[in-house]
């Protein structure tokens, strides 16, 4: 069934991949979400010079480094679910070959990217939570 059904899944899972990207330069989602930050961060700018005390600026500069960390945090998410994507592709095409090393091998890379998703989202939550 897995060599049958392989041409179609890697085709799938690849098209699914390119709509995520693979950076944030190109036409894709994660050009798409990049921009959305930099205009929440841009928005900032006039605020800011605006701004009449150190005490008014530095919040915003603090909202700003906030907006850049989000920003590379949800990146970096997109980037390894693109990653994932491609590697569960690998996986199924080392099934229908009946490779098990690198079946293994490629979802121990969607391990780790799972890994690192939920890693970022604990740290974003504990920090959301230590701000309210």
């Amino acid at each position: 069934m897995a060599l049958a059904t392989d041409p179609q899944i890697s085709k799938i899972l690849n098209l699914l991949a390119a709509e995520i990207g693979d950076d944030h330069t190109n036409v894709c989602l994660r050009t798409t979400i990049y921009r959305v930050w930099n205009t929440e961060k841009d928005a900032l700018g006039g605020p800011f010079l605006k701004a009449s005390d150190q005490t008014g600026k530095k919040a915003i500069a603090q909202q700003y480094a906030t907006i850049l960390a989000e920003r590379a945090a949800e990146d970096e998410s997109l980037a390894g679910l693109h990653h994932s994507l491609l590697a569960l592709a690998d996986a199924h095409h080392a099934l229908a070959q009946g490779n098990d090393a690198s079946v293994l091998a490629s979802l121990t890379v969607i391990v780790n990217d799972l890994q690192r998703s939920h890693d970022l989202y604990a740290q974003f939550s504990s920090d959301l939570k230590s701000k309210n």
